[in-house]
């Protein structure tokens, strides 16, 4: 069983991934801990072990971190080390987040694609050489095509922001359900 200070030493030493002011605020957290259960007249070790594995505590708090920094600053890439670290808690995550999120990053890829197309063919019709008397209908054509690109750009712009707030969401239910709890 650990004391006290070998269970801090083992989280200090499996929180590396996290800056040093996390890092301070969670040991100290967890300094807390030790010190309320002591107070109750409970034993180190005993509290070491209703805490659980230094490690695993460090892999929760971390994706903590990561789920917090994707949630503040937002990018691609910061939901990305949200799920890829949401992924470490196991392989159930591996399958429940990774799917879902590859699912969506597909169709969200593909749905851009036909705004693409869209811009494409209008400037494919208004250049197409034809006679005077359909380019009229070329023009007008052509911004049909771009009006709706245009709609649809502003579309998928607000979905991509929406699908955002909502994959945050699944990912913090899902390491709520990993981690026992309820989510609210």
């Amino acid at each position: 069983m650990l004391t006290h200070t070998e269970y801090l030493k083992h989280l200090e030493k499996h929180l590396h991934q996290l800056s040093d002011q996390e890092k301070q605020e969670v040991l100290a957290d967890y300094q807390e801990h030790f010190e309320m259960g002591m107070l109750e007249g409970r034993e180190a070790s005993d509290i070491a072990k209703d805490l659980g594995h230094p490690r695993d505590i460090a892999k929760e708090v971390y994706v903590q971190s990561r789920i917090e920094n994707a949630e503040t600053n937002k990018s691609i890439t910061n939901l990305s080390h949200a799920i890829l670290s949401t992924m470490s808690l196991g392989l159930f995550n591996l399958i429940i987040v990774l799917g879902p999120a590859i699912a969506l990053l597909g169709i969200y890829i593909s749905l851009w694609t036909a705004v693409v197309s869209l811009y494409v063919g209008a400037i494919g019709v208004f250049f197409v050489s034809s006679s005077s008397g359909v380019q009229l209908l070329q023009l007008f054509s052509s911004m049909i095509l771009t009006g709706l690109g245009i709609m649809l750009t502003i579309g998928l712009a607000k979905l991509g922001s929406l699908l955002y707030y909502l994959f945050i969401k699944y990912v913090k239910w899902n390491v709520n359900i990993v981690k026992g709890g309820n989510y609210a």
